[in-house]
C-alpha cells in the first residue's frame, strides 16, 4: 500500500486564489527498481520527445510511416488486431507508406498492416508480434479473432521465408496463464461454461465437413473441453476439466528499432481509425496514443523482450497441449519460435520532457482466484499524481471504476480547496444491451462501482466536479452489433461516440497516456503499458487538443483558468443537451448521468474482474 503523499508548506498563488507550490519533475515519478525484464521500473528519463495523437486516423497514419522506416526491428503488442471476422487492417495512408519504402529501395506497395510487416521482414527487419489470446468460451469471438490473425500473419511469415530463406516475421498468440477453476457454492463452473460451449460446438457441427475442420483449427482453446468425431463433429465432453482464463494482455504498443515507441489506448483496427470529426458511418471512436523516443522507448522495448521470452515458451507448451488433445484437427503455427534479445541502445531522446514507462502485470495466484500483482506502476502513479494535484484533475477514460480514486481526490481537495475535477466517460459501456440493461453480473458490478464513485465525487466536491460524455452530431451510423452502444439518452437523438481513451492530466504539468483503464482490472491484473510524462508545454498542448475537439473549439480556450473550467464545460454540455438538432451542437460534450446505468453490486464478483466480458465491437457468430 502506498503512503499518502505528504503536502509541504505552500506558497500563495494569487492567480488561483489557492495555496500552491510548483513541484519538481522528480516528484511525479516512481523510484527506479533494478530487476528482471518483467519486474524492473526504469528511472525517470529526461530529454524525451513526447508526441500525442488524438483519435485513430492520425495515430495509425503516424504509426504506419514510422514502421515503414524501420531498419532493424519492429516489436508489436496488441489486445486486438482487426476484428474476429477479418484481421486485415488497411493502412490509413498506403501511398505515403509506399513512398517511405520506395525511398529505401523497397518496391513493395502494401495496403494492409500484415503486408507491411511482411515487406519489412522481407528486407531484413526482425518483426515480432504478440497477439492477446482470450478465453475460448467466455470470449469466443475474441479468441477466434486472435487465431484468425495468427493464421494470416503466419501465412505472411511463410511467404517471407520462401522468398528469403530466413524467418524474420514471428507471431505468438499469448494467453494470460491465470485461471479460475471454481465459482461459488451456488453457481458452478460447469453451469457457466457448458451452455456457452454447447452453442459454439452446435454452430460448428452444423457446418459442412471441410468448414468444420477449418472452424476447429481457429478455436484451439476449446479443444481440451471437447470430443471430435472422425468427421470433425465436436461435442462437449461429459466431464471436462474446466478452466476459465479471466485475465488479458491489454498492452497496445509498437517499438521501432528499439528507440521509437507508440503506446496508448488504440488497438490496431479499421473501426478505430476515426477522425476528430467523428462522422464515420461505421464506428465513432475517441482514443489517445503517444509516441516517445530515447530511454523510455528503450524501456518499452525491454518490457516487450521480457514478454516475448516468457510468453513464447508458454505458447509453445500450449500448442503442444492442443496437438496432443486432437492431432487430427491440425494447428499450423510457427513453433519453435525464435528467441529475442534487446536491440542496441538507441540515440538519446530528442525532446525536453521527463518521462517513465508504467506497467501492470500479474501472475497466477496459488491461493486465491484473483492473480497476484507483480507490477502496479499505473496504480501508484495515478495515486501519486491525483493526491499531489493542486489546480485540477482531468480523467478521460473508458472505465472509471476504482473507488480508491475518491480517496485520492479527497486528499488533494483537503489541501487545495479550489481543486477542480473533470471526468469524461462513455454514455455507457458497450456491454450494455439495447434495452439498457447489463449483459451479465460482472458488467452490472462494474457499473455499480463507477456510478457510486461518480456520485461520491459529485456529493463531496459540489461545484468543483463535472462528469460528461460525448455523443455524435449526426443521427446516422448504425451500431455494428446490437450491444455496440446503448440507445441515445432521452433528448440526445444520436448515439454516443465511444470514449475509449485512458488519459490522466493534472495541473498542466503531468500526464499519463496508455492502455490502462481507471479500474481494478487495469490497476491490478491485466497486462498494461502506459507512459507518464512531465512537460508543461506538451501536457497543456494535449489538454487543449482534447478540449478543442470535445468542446467544439470554444473561443479563448487557451486563456481559461481552473476556477472557470466547470462553468465552461457545463455551459457547452447543457447547451448541447438542449440543442434543437444534433447538428446544432458545439462539439460533442453532454452531461453524464450516473443514475442512468446504476448497475448493481454483486458480492461474488471480485472488483478486479469487472470488465471480464469486454468483447470486440465487431464480434459476430462463426
Amino acid at each position: 500500500m502506498i503512503e499518502k503523499a505528504a503536502h509541504p508548506t505552500y506558497r500563495y498563488d494569487a492567480s488561483l486564489g489557492v495555496a500552491s507550490q510548483p513541484m519538481a519533475a522528480t516528484d511525479f515519478f516512481l523510484p527506479e527498481l533494478a530487476d528482471g525484464d518483467d519486474r524492473f521500473i526504469g528511472p525517470m528519463a529526461t530529454g524525451i520527445k513526447v508526441d500525442c495523437f488524438v483519435d485513430g486516423h492520425d495515430t495509425f497514419r503516424a504509426m504506419g510511416l514510422s514502421a515503414a522506416g524501420a531498419t532493424s526491428s519492429v516489436f508489436f503488442a496488441t489486445w486486438m488486431f482487426g476484428h474476429s471476422r477479418d484481421p486485415r487492417v488497411a493502412l490509413v495512408d498506403p501511398a505515403a507508406v509506399a513512398k517511405v519504402l520506395r525511398d529505401r529501395g523497397i518496391k513493395r506497395r502494401p495496403t494492409t498492416w500484415v503486408r507491411l510487416f511482411g515487406a519489412l521482414a522481407e528486407h531484413g527487419v526482425d518483426v515480432r508480434v504478440i497477439l492477446c489470446d482470450f478465453d475460448a468460451v467466455q470470449a469466443p469471438d475474441n479468441h477466434l479473432g486472435a487465431w484468425r490473425t495468427h493464421a494470416m500473419l503466419f501465412a505472411e511469415a511463410r511467404r517471407v521465408e520462401r522468398v528469403t530463406g530466413m524467418r524474420r516475421l514471428h507471431v505468438i498468440a499469448s494467453l494470460h496463464p491465470a485461471t479460475i477453476e471454481t465459482l461459488s457454492l451456488t453457481h458452478t463452473i460447469d453451469d457457466e461454461m457448458r451452455p456457452k460451449l454447447t452453442r459454439i460446438v452446435g454452430r460448428i457441427a452444423a457446418m459442412p465437413r471441410a468448414a468444420r475442420q477449418a472452424a476447429l483449427q481457429l478455436r484451439p482453446g476449446i479443444w481440451e473441453f471437447i470430443d471430435v468425431s472422425p468427421a470433425f463433429v465436436p461435442t462437449v465432453q461429459a466431464s471436462p476439466d474446466w478452466r476459465m482464463f479471466p485475465v488479458s494482455h491489454h498492452q497496445k504498443m509498437m517499438i521501432i528499432d528499439g528507440g521509437l515507441a507508440y503506446c496508448g489506448g488504440l488497438d490496431l483496427a479499421s473501426t478505430r481509425a476515426d477522425t476528430q470529426r467523428h462522422d464515420s458511418v461505421l464506428r465513432r471512436w475517441h482514443d489517445v496514443h503517444c509516441r516517445v523516443d530515447g530511454a523510455v522507448a528503450r524501456d518499452l522495448a525491454r518490457g516487450f523482450v521480457g514478454r516475448w521470452t516468457a510468453e513464447r515458451a508458454a505458447f509453445e507448451t500450449r500448442v503442444a497441449e492442443f496437438t496432443t488433445a486432437h492431432p487430427r484437427i491440425g494447428l499450423d503455427t510457427q513453433v519453435p519460435t525464435a528467441t529475442l534479445t534487446l536491440p542496441s541502445p538507441p540515440p538519446a531522446g530528442a525532446g525536453a520532457a521527463s518521462a517513465q514507462m508504467l506497467r501492470t502485470t500479474s501472475v497466477p495466484s496459488n491461493v486465491f482466484s484473483v492473480p497476484n500483482t507483480v507490477r502496479d506502476d499505473v496504480l501508484r502513479s495515478y495515486r501519486n499524481a491525483i493526491e499531489r494535484a493542486q489546480k485540477y484533475v482531468y480523467i478521460e477514460n473508458q472505465y472509471v471504476r476504482d473507488t480508491r480514486i475518491g480517496d485520492w481526490v479527497e486528499t488533494a481537495a483537503d489541501a487545495h480547496q479550489n481543486l477542480v475535477i473533470i471526468v469524461v466517460v462513455p454514455v455507457a459501456p458497450e456491454e450494455v444491451t439495447p434495452a439498457g440493461t447489463a449483459a451479465d453480473p460482472i458488467t452490472e458490478d462494474g457499473m455499480a462501482l463507477q456510478s457510486g464513485l461518480l456520485r461520491r465525487l459529485a456529493s463531496e466536491h459540489a461545484g468543483r466536479f463535472g462528469v460528461y460524455s460525448v455523443v455524435a452530431k449526426a443521427r446516422g451510423g448504425r451500431p455494428v452489433r446490437p450491444t455496440d452502444s446503448p440507445p441515445p439518452p432521452t433528448g440526445f437523438r444520436s448515439r454516443q461516440i465511444y470514449l475509449h481513451s485512458k488519459v490522466l492530466i493534472t495541473d498542466d504539468e503531468f500526464a499519463i497516456v496508455g492502455s490502462a483503464n481507471a479500474n481494478p482490472r487495469s490497476f491490478r491484473i491485466d497486462t498494461e503499458a502506459c507512459v507518464a510524462f512531465h512537460h508543461p508545454a506538451t501536457v497543456t498542448g494535449l489538454r487543449h487538443t482534447l478540449w478543442r475537439e470535445l468542446l467544439g473549439n470554444p473561443p479563448g480556450l487557451a486563456t481559461w483558468t481552473p476556477p472557470d473550467f466547470i462553468a465552461r464545460w457545463n455551459a457547452v454540455a447543457t447547451a448541447n443537451e438542449a440543442a434543437a438538432t444534433p447538428a446544432a451542437r458545439r462539439g460533442f460534450v453532454v452531461p453524464h448521468n450516473p443514475a442512468r446505468f446504476p448497475g448493481s453490486s454483486r458480492a461474488f464478483v471480485p472488483d478486479a474482474f469487472t470488465g471480464l466480458t469486454e468483447q470486440d465491437e465487431e464480434a459476430a457468430p462463426a
